[in-house]
């Protein structure tokens, strides 16, 4: 099964992808904090190479948030685009945008490779998991915010709708969908 998703489906993203999300993330997170929250529990679905995860784990710290109050789960159903995803490491494709200013901290160059810093790493849990099975996000919530932006588009009517019915059962009441 892994080799034919993996032939089908398109196992990438890139930092920041979409900037105007990840402002609104931290503006979100900022507000979050400030109402005196203690914890942060985020999802990143259909996770893919795993820049998004990184990007959002990135974008609660610049926002305030401590590491220890900072969850984030990453899911794809490939376990070697997860594999990938977890050693943090990069090539130039996956910046094709400008990364903002503060992220930059967070990402070290290392030959031609980019390297996200490991304590932004030790934030996120690649999990393999086919999410369009029914039951596939059951325990994963509540959280506060959940990026699915890298599924819907594969997938047929009755399955973007399972989804759907799941991550909304998922996200946590004023949470925050992308």
């Amino acid at each position: 099964v892994d080799r034919l998703t993996g032939g089908i489906a398109v196992p990438e993203t890139w930092f920041f992808r979409y900037s105007e999300s990840f402002r609104v993330l931290g503006e979100f997170l900022s507000r979050r904090l400030q109402s005196g929250a203690g914890w942060l529990r985020m999802m990143s679905v259909g996770c893919a190479s795993g820049e998004e995860p990184y990007s959002m784990a990135m974008t609660a710290l610049h926002a305030g948030w401590e590491p220890g109050a900072i969850t984030i789960e990453a899911l794809d159903r490939s376990q070697d685009v997860l594999r990938r995803a977890g050693s943090g490491e990069y090539g130039a494709f996956s910046v094709r945008t400008e990364v903002p200013a503060w992220a930059l901290a967070y990402l070290h160059r290392a030959g031609d490779s980019i390297v996200v810093d490991p304590g932004v790493r030790s934030l996120v849990r690649f999990v393999r998991a086919d999410v369009v099975q029914p039951g596939a996000l059951a325990g994963v919530g509540p959280c506060d915010v959940i990026f699915c932006r890298n599924v819907l588009i594969y997938l047929g009517a009755e399955a973007r709708v399972r989804l759907l019915d799941a991550v909304c059962a998922a996200l946590a009441p004023g949470g925050l969908l992308f």
